[in-house]
């Protein structure tokens, strides 16, 4: 299941990034498909 969202994740490319770094909110709708969800630690 993992792989899946990380190969996904490769497809999008930059897409799911904010200032250089990933952005939970992009990356939530493909990773949901997988039911994954990612948040940023306090």
């Amino acid at each position: 299941m993992a792989g899946r969202v990380l190969e996904d994740l490769f497809e999008v490319g930059p897409s799911v990034r904010t200032d250089g770094a990933l952005d939970p909110v992009k990356i939530n709708p493909i990773a949901a498909r997988c039911d994954i969800r990612y948040e940023e630690s306090a």
